[in-house]
């Protein structure tokens, strides 16, 4: 009777590996203000833990407030793992260049939906007070029997003398 129900798969976890990056100058401009700072590619050490051990006695998680770290210390971080303070300083002119940028764009989209029904509304009156539209369906007229010409694939091999 065993065999008929059957077995549930399951992955379980023993141990965990905790990899410590160096921490560098980012270039990620969502930020309020100063520099921003990323993780390097390669870790500098890897440390193996028991997972019961570690759920046992691991920190609370932080909020996402404790996890904000501050304008001064993210420089301090900065210059302490080697980065220069002209580097640093280069990037915060940077990042703010790309907000402005973002800025700028995130207006236009923002205007965008009015620019366009303004630009089709004044279409509109030009085409009302010019002959313009006029003018073209008069050609479209002239021309509409040029649209039943047949083709040479719609002549059948009787309809030509060779």
């Amino acid at each position: 009777a065993d065999e008929d129900i059957p077995s549930r798969l399951q992955v379980t976890f023993t141990t965990l590996e905790i990899r410590e990056f160096p921490i560098i100058l980012g270039d990620n401009p969502a930020l309020s203000q100063g520099p921003p700072i990323t993780i390097g590619w390669q870790f500098m050490r890897a440390h193996k833990l028991d997972l019961e051990k570690y759920e046992k006695h691991r920190p609370t998680r932080r909020t996402y407030a404790q996890m904000n770290i501050p304008m001064e210390l993210r420089f301090d971080l900065l210059q302490r793992c080697g980065e220069r303070t002209k580097d640093v300083m280069n990037r915060i002119k940077e990042v703010k260049a790309y907000k402005a940028k973002r800025l700028e764009t995130s207006s236009r989209l923002y205007r965008s939906g009015s620019d366009e029904r303004f630009e089709k509304l004044s279409r509109g009156f030009k085409d009302l007070f010019s002959d313009r539209k006029r003018k073209e369906k008069k050609y479209l007229r002239k021309t509409q029997h040029l649209g039943q010409l047949p083709t040479s694939c719609d002549i059948s091999d009787e309809e030509t003398d060779y």
